[in-house]
């Protein structure tokens, strides 16, 4: 059987574009670099906000990692810039996937930020809450889904039935920082790199 996996390649202008940028913000090569995109378009696919913060705090204590926390141009960037270890990142389509090319691996929703990183070979922990990972999960046994199996109510896309998605919201902290983890042990196994 024949495995389809999406491929996405950037231009030597876009790579010189993110080796800068990168640079302007301290981060150098040597730096272990996660990204976190805690925006989905659809409610029922966002777990909160405070829980990627806190994700990215724990890989900050725990590794030394430096945080790329994305946004999109529509949003605005409202990241405290001065959160130790936290990079804010608001960019175009373009600009966002050559930045995003450079990070270890990416902490998300289920959402088109998780399929991009996918294409770019670049790993990702996705949260998954109202869709069904059988149909929408990323491709690759690098990538770690998390989710709460046993919401009989799954897949309701748009439309959840309750007051609030429990689907995604009953999900951990520790759900998702323990699939970050074996994510890093993975990565210093195939030794693309050595955390502290």
């Amino acid at each position: 059987m024949l495995e389809r996996h999406p491929h996405l390649r950037l231009t030597a202008k876009e790579e010189e574009f993110a080796e800068r940028y990168l640079a302007e913000r301290g981060i150098l090569d040597g730096d272990f670099v996660v990204g976190i995109h805690s925006k989905a378009r659809v409610p029922t696919r966002r777990w909160q906000e405070e829980n990627f913060r806190a994700i990215g705090e724990r890989l900050i204590n725990q590794f030394s990692a430096k945080i790329l926390w994305f946004h999109d141009p529509q949003d605005g960037n409202r990241m405290d810039a001065s959160a130790n270890g936290v990079v804010p990142v608001c960019l175009g389509l373009r600009e966002f996937m050559a930045v995003l090319s450079h990070c270890k691996f990416l902490v998300c929703n289920d959402g088109g930020q998780m399929h991009i990183a996918t294409a770019l070979e670049v790993p990702v922990v996705a949260v998954f809450g109202s869709t069904e990972p059988a149909w929408y999960a990323p491709i690759g046994e690098q990538n770690r889904i998390v989710i709460r199996p046993g919401f009989w109510c799954r897949p309701c896309g748009e439309r959840c039935v309750f007051n609030e998605p429990y689907c995604i919201r009953s999900i951990s902290i520790e759900q998702v920082y323990t699939a970050a983890e074996e994510v890093v042990r993975r990565l210093a196994s195939q030794e693309a790199f050595l955390p502290q």
